[in-house]
């Protein structure tokens, strides 16, 4: 299946952060066999040519970022009748209301690593994530992004429930290895 992974912004051509969750999400689709392709655009225009083929979009979205994710899901739904499917911290808190919309098909609630693969191939409302073991995650496919396109690279790890840690060095020298646990 052909996935688009959207993350809604305002275009500026570069951006301080990663999307760090669509990076970890594209590598679970990817590896499950499904094309994917990550559209962040704070450093890219949304071009809909471009994504018009794919079977499944799906976007990660903060309250701040409703705007621009429903004229995405709209024009989207105008030219297709594929599934779309909010994520993120938005859908997961008013997920009633995202559901009352008629370009929404599903919503992530929480950690979507653990359901991603069976919200974009299933029919269901409403997929419930939950929190993953950092060993559990798969190593993120930074070859999914143009990583020059950001400014910090690997601090915002923090985000999925780790505490800042400075493994920037280690990774940037070729050593991927996985901590097997972290105390919090």
């Amino acid at each position: 299946m052909k996935v688009c992974l959207i993350y809604p912004g305002k275009y500026e051509n570069t951006a301080e952060f990663v999307p760090l969750g669509l990076v970890y999400l594209a590598t679970v689709l990817k590896q499950a066999g499904h094309e994917v392709r990550i559209v962040d655009l704070r450093v890219h225009k949304l071009i809909v040519d471009d994504i018009r083929e794919y079977d499944v979009y799906c976007l990660s979205v903060m309250t701040s970022q409703v705007k621009e994710a429903i004229e995405i899901s709209k024009t989207m739904r105008f030219l297709h009748t594929k599934r779309i499917i909010w994520g993120g911290l938005h859908p997961t808190l008013f997920s009633e209301q995202v559901l009352k919309a008629d370009y929404v098909d599903a919503v992530v609630l929480g950690e979507a690593e653990s359901v991603i693969c069976d919200a974009v191939t299933g029919t269901d409302k409403i997929y419930r994530g939950k929190m993953l073991n950092f060993s559990e995650l798969p190593m993120p496919d930074y070859s999914l992004l143009e990583m020059d396109k950001y400014s910090i690279l690997y601090k915002n790890y923090q985000f999925k429930g780790i505490p800042q840690f400075n493994i920037e060095s280690d990774m940037l020298k070729g050593n991927t290895d996985t901590p097997k646990e972290v105390t919090l």
